[in-house]
């Protein structure tokens, strides 16, 4: 298994489908996270670029994707460019659950910034005990709580010399 930058606008559809497939996982769970609208592709090229997208594969599967950003004005508009990469939507599909695939993305992640010389991954998650348990165990810290617009998300970061 590798982490893989999307070379191509068909990835588009990839993530856009296990993005759909996570959502309805949650929703069945009563875990909502995101809505259907938001990872709709349409939505997700306004915010992404599509070499930003990396997927977890093994050449014949794609497990799950996470979008990597060198900034991020939204959530993170103190943090300057150039020291930090910023991870969003963090998904692996619903029957990979529980195999730690989630924690092998953020691992290559960790590799990708080492090789790259970045100092710190940051992040923001919805404010749930389990998601905020999930980033902690991995190794980030808590900053702090923010709200932008009707979301309120914690924010986390790893110095990546400390992994």
């Amino acid at each position: 298994m590798y982490l893989n930058q999307a070379s191509s606008d068909t990835y588009w559809d990839t993530a856009e489908n296990i993005l759909r497939e996570v959502v309805i996982d949650l929703d069945v769970r009563s875990k909502k996270l995101w809505t259907l609208d938001q990872i709709d592709k349409s939505e997700l090229k306004k915010v992404y670029k599509i070499d930003e997208l990396f997927l977890l594969t093994d050449n014949l599967n794609i497990f799950g994707i996470v979008f990597i950003q060198n900034r991020d004005p939204i959530f993170w508009p103190e943090v300057s460019q150039g020291d930090s990469i910023f991870l969003h939507k963090l998904a692996v599909r619903p029957q990979y659950r529980n195999q730690d695939l989630g924690f092998k993305i953020l691992t290559y992640v960790v590799a990708l910034a080492k090789r790259k010389k970045i100092k710190w991954l940051r992040l923001d998650c919805d404010v749930r005990p389990e998601l905020k348990t999930y980033y902690e165990n991995f190794g980030f810290t808590f900053v702090d709580e923010i709200r932008i617009e009707e979301f309120r998300v914690a924010r986390y970061q790893l110095l990546v010399e400390d992994f």
